[in-house]
């Protein structure tokens, strides 16, 4: 039996006020924070599923076709197009494996960076920007699990998004 494994890095960081400042750049430079987060992960398993029960007992959510020669009649290209896919026949299972193929690979860069500038008395603003998915890369959340679309992908993760925020504190 083959397992399915998703692995997934998530790296986060919190960085703030520089160690060297020099005097005229000390009132540029101090209060700000730089929260970086960067995460990668291996594609996520999907199912290809014929939606008609063809065993005559089964359901139709859950029944997979059957691998064939590629360019078989009647037959649909498999997502890495090695194989073909056609409807097993009537009264038999499919023999594609579960979990077989995979969406491609998630990366994303998030940041965030916030400075507090003290207006007076204990009053502080807060000027906050984050930016979610960096470099605008288009990560697959959701893939067509019906055989004759191979996997095309049906939803996406958001795109970049920019927040700007203020706060005062008092």
């Amino acid at each position: 039996m083959q397992r399915s494994t998703w692995r997934c890095l998530l790296i986060s960081l919190i960085l703030w006020k520089p160690c060297l400042a020099s005097a005229h750049f000390k009132a540029i430079l101090e209060n700000w924070v730089l929260s970086p987060r960067i995460e990668v992960a291996s594609g996520r398993p999907y199912n290809l599923l014929t939606g008609s029960d063809r065993t005559l007992i089964n359901s139709g959510e859950t029944a997979r076709p059957n691998v064939v020669p590629l360019g078989t009649s009647g037959s649909y290209p498999s997502p890495d197009g090695e194989v073909g896919l056609a409807l097993p026949p009537v009264g038999s299972i499919g023999n594609l494996g579960r979990n077989v193929y995979r969406t491609g690979a998630f990366s994303s860069v998030d940041f965030r960076l916030t400075r507090k500038i003290p207006v007076k008395n204990g009053v502080v603003l807060n000027i906050s920007t984050d930016v979610f998915n960096l470099f605008n890369r288009v990560n697959v959340r959701k893939a067509d699990t019906a055989f004759t679309q191979s996997g095309r992908a049906v939803s996406a993760f958001n795109p970049r998004q920019i927040q700007f925020g203020l706060r005062l504190m008092f």
